[in-house]
C-alpha cells in the first residue's frame, strides 16, 4: 500500500518462521505487497452487548506476482514457512501530529492463503489472506483431556494410566494405556480370580471418567520393563486416586520394582496409608478405608548421599523418612500388586489415575494440584483464577490478562471433551464481563465491575461531523425478558419476575445457568437481568466515523479504543431520543483502503452501569442517580 499524506502508514507483518504461540516472534513486513485497490477490513467483538464475543478478522490482499506468497512453492521467497496458522498483524502510524505512535489494529492466525488470477492467467496473482484471533484457535480441535488429566500432564509424567478403559470382555484379560506420550507398555491384567470390574466405579468424580474395582485377585502389571525410576533420578513420585473400605490387612495400591529393590505404596494393617522400600517406611496417622476417595502420593527425593521419601494424603505430606541406601533402577510397574500373585496383598477397592514422575522432583504445591483436581476439581475459584487455569491447560497463559472477578465461587467444570474458550465462556457469562482478544492478541478478560462508575472516555459531536450519514435509532426488543429460571451451581433453581414488564408486553421468557455456588448470586443475577431488560430499549446500535475527517487528538482516541469502552454521543438530531447518548463500545469494525479509513462501532446503552458507590458525590444518591450492583 503506497505512502500518503493524510493516511495512516498501514504496516502488515507476518512472522514465517516463528512458531504460532512463541512469545517473542520475528516479523517479516511485507506492507509493499498490500493492494490497495482491495481494502483491509478488520472486525471484533459483538453486536450488542448480550451476544457471544466473536474472534477478530482480518482480510488482507497481498501481490502474489511472484509466488513469494504461494504455500508449497519452493522458489518463494519465503518458503517453507509459508503455512497456516503464522501469526500476522496490523498496525498504523498516523502522520501530521499523530506523534508517531503506533496503534496495533489486529493481531492473530492466518487461516488461508487462497492464489488466484484475476486476470485468468499467469500476468498477476494474487492472495487474498484472511486470519483469526486467538478465540478462534481455541475453539476448534482443542478439546481438553479431564481436569486431573490435564494437571497430571502438565507436569510431564514418565508413565500415566487414567485406567478409564471399558471391559474388553470375552474372558480377555483387560489392559490399560498410557497417556504420557511416552508410548510405555499397557498394565495388562494378570493373576487369579476374582477379575477387575472395568468401568465399575465413577473414580474421583470431577471427570467423566469410571474407574476400574479391584477385588483382591487380578491386579494389573507391566509386562515389559522400562526405565521408570532410574538410581540416577534427583526424585520420583507415584501417585493414584483409591477408595476403600477394606480393613484388617495389607494391600498394595501401586509398586515400582526391579530385582531386589521396590518402591511400594498401600495400606498397612492399621489402615493407614503405608509406603516403603527395604530401606525406609512412612505411614499415615489417620485410616484411608473410609469409602472415600483419597489422593496418594509418594516422592522419593536423592541429595548429597541422603534419600528422603515423604508420603502425601489428599495433597498434604503427612510423613517422612531418609536413609543413605543407594536405590537401583525400577523398571516394572504394578498396580493393585506388589511382587507376586499372593492373594493377601491384592488391593480391594477402586484405583485410578495411576502415574510416575521421575527426573525433577514433583513439589509439594504440584502434588497439592494433582490432589485438587480429582478431589475437588477446584471449586471456589474466582473467575479469573479460573480463566488463567484454562488457559494453562491451552497453554495460552503467556498471553491472557484478567481483571479480579466478582464472582468468587466457581463450581468444578468437567473439561472432559470440552473447548478451553468454551468453559471460559461459561465462567465469563457467570461472572456478567467479557473475554476478547485485544488488538495485541492478548486473551482479555473484563470482570463486571470494569463497567461500574465507568468514565466517558471522549465524544462524537454528530454536529461536527464526527458520526457519518448512517445513524440510526430505534427501539430494539430483541434483549426483552421478563421471566427468567437460573440454575446456580449448587443445583439451586430461582425464578426471576418483572412483573410490570408482562404486564406491558406479555411473557418473554429465557433460562441462564450460572457456575457460581453463592446462591444469592444467583437471585441477583436473575434479578438485575429482568430489570434491565424488561423494557425495550431505544438505542443508537451503531455509529461510523471518518478518521481521514478528524483531528489527530479525536484519532488518537479512536484508535486507542477497546471493547468495553465508554464514549459520549453529543448533538444528536432533534429527532433522537436525547441529545446526548453514553454507550459502551461492543464492536469494532474498520475499512482501510487507499485514501479511506472508516471506523464502525457496535454500541449498548449505559442504563444499569451506574452503581452505588459509598461516600461518592456521584453515585450515592440511591434510587436516585443510582442502582445496587450485583
Amino acid at each position: 500500500m503506497p505512502a500518503s499524506t493524510f493516511m495512516p502508514d498501514i504496516t502488515v507483518e507476518i512472522a514465517f518462521a516463528t512458531a504460532p504461540d512463541d512469545p517473542s516472534p520475528t516479523w517479516t513486513d511485507v506492507s509493499t505487497y498490500v493492494e490497495a485497490v482491495d481494502p483491509i477490513t478488520i472486525s471484533r467483538g459483538r453486536s450488542d452487548e448480550i451476544s457471544e464475543i466473536q474472534p477478530s478478522r482480518l482480510t488482507v490482499t497481498l501481490d502474489n506476482s511472484d509466488g513469494r506468497f504461494t504455500p508449497g512453492n519452493a522458489s518463494g521467497a519465503y518458503y517453507p514457512s509459508v503455512k497456516k496458522n503464522r501469526m500476522i498483524r496490523v498496525s498504523a502510524v498516523w502522520p501530521l501530529g499523530g506523534g508517531g505512535i503506533t496503534y496495533r489494529r489486529f493481531t492473530g492466525y492466518i487461516d488461508e492463503w487462497p492464489v488466484s488470477w484475476p486476470n485468468g492467467n499467469g500476468e498477476y496473482a494474487s492472495v487474498t489472506v484472511t486470519a483469526s484471533s486467538r478465540r478462534a484457535r481455541l475453539a476448534l480441535g482443542t478439546e481438553l483431556r479431564s481436569i486431573i488429566e490435564e494437571e497430571y500432564l502438565a507436569d510431564g509424567p514418565i508413565a500415566y494410566y487414567p485406567l478409564g478403559e471399558a471391559s474388553p470382555g470375552g474372558g480377555t484379560p483387560g489392559q490399560a494405556g498410557d497417556v504420557s506420550g511416552n508410548q510405555q507398555p499397557n498394565l495388562v491384567a494378570t493373576g487369579s480370580a476374582p477379575g477387575i470390574q472395568w468401568q465399575a466405579a465413577t473414580g474421583p468424580g470431577t471427570d467423566s471418567l469410571s474407574a476400574p474395582l479391584f477385588s483382591g485377585g487380578k491386579y494389573l502389571e507391566m509386562l515389559a520393563n522400562q526405565p521408570l525410576a532410574d538410581s540416577g533420578d534427583a526424585s520420583f513420585t507415584v501417585e493414584a486416586f483409591i477408595n476403600t473400605t477394606n480393613s484388617a490387612a495389607p494391600r498394595a495400591i501401586a509398586t515400582l520394582a526391579s530385582g531386589f529393590w521396590y518402591s511400594y505404596l498401600g495400606i498397612n494393617v492399621a489402615n493407614q496409608l503405608f509406603a516403603g522400600s527395604p530401606s525406609y517406611s512412612v505411614s499415615s496417622a489417620a485410616t484411608i478405608n473410609d469409602g472415600l476417595t483419597h489422593h496418594v502420593a509418594v516422592r522419593e527425593t536423592t541429595s548429597g548421599g541422603t534419600t528422603t521419601l515423604t508420603l502425601f494424603l489428599d495433597g498434604v505430606s503427612v510423613d517422612s523418612d531418609t536413609t543413605s541406601a543407594v536405590a537401583t533402577d525400577r523398571s516394572r510397574l504394578l498396580v493393585a500388586s506388589m511382587t507376586n500373585d499372593s492373594i493377601s496383598d491384592k488391593w480391594s477397592g477402586t484405583i485410578s489415575h495411576i502415574a510416575v514422575f521421575a527426573g525433577t522432583a514433583l513439589t509439594d504445591a504440584r502434588i497439592s494440584a494433582h490432589a485438587a483436581a480429582g478431589l475437588t476439581g477446584f471449586y471456589g475459584e474466582s473467575t479469573d483464577e479460573r480463566i488463567f487455569r484454562l488457559a494453562e491447560y491451552a497453554g495460552v497463559d503467556a498471553f491472557v490478562d484478567t481483571e479480579s472477578g466478582l464472582t468468587t465461587s466457581i463450581i468444578n467444570q468437567d473439561t472432559t471433551g470440552r473447548t478451553p474458550i468454551d468453559l471460559m465462556d461459561e465462567v465469563t457469562q457467570t461472572e456478567g464481563g467479557i473475554l476478547f482478544d485485544a488488538t495485541d492478541g492478548t486473551l482479555t478478560f473484563h470482570a463486571r465491575t470494569h463497567r461500574y462508575n465507568a468514565t466517558s472516555q471522549y465524544t462524537l459531536d454528530a454536529s461536527q461531523d464526527q458520526i457519518e450519514a448512517t445513524l440510526e435509532a430505534k427501539m430494539d426488543g430483541q434483549q426483552l425478558v421478563n421471566d427468567i429460571t437460573a440454575t446456580g451451581g449448587s443445583s439451586i433453581v430461582v425464578r426471576a419476575v418483572n412483573a410490570d414488564s408482562i404486564t406491558e408486553h406479555g411473557v418473554r421468557r429465557d433460562q441462564v445457568e450460572l457456575l457460581t455456588l453463592v446462591d444469592n448470586e444467583v437471585y441477583d443475577a436473575a434479578n438485575w437481568r429482568v430489570q434491565r431488560y424488561g423494557e425495550p430499549d431505544v438505542r443508537i446500535s451503531a455509529v461510523q466515523v471518518d478518521l481521514l475527517n478528524q483531528s489527530s487528538s479525536l484519532i488518537s482516541e479512536l484508535l486507542d479504543t477497546e471493547l468495553g469502552t465508554r464514549i459520549t454521543l453529543s448533538n444528536l438530531p432533534d429527532q433522537a431520543p436525547a441529545a446526548s447518548l453514553e454507550v459502551f463500545i461492543e464492536g469494532i469494525a474498520e475499512t482501510i483502503g487507499a485514501e479511506s479509513y472508516t471506523i464502525t462501532f457496535e454500541l449498548s446503552p449505559v442504563v444499569l452501569s451506574d452503581v452505588w458507590q459509598l461516600d461518592s458525590a456521584s453515585y450515592s444518591q440511591l434510587d436516585q442517580t443510582t442502582v445496587l450492583a450485583y
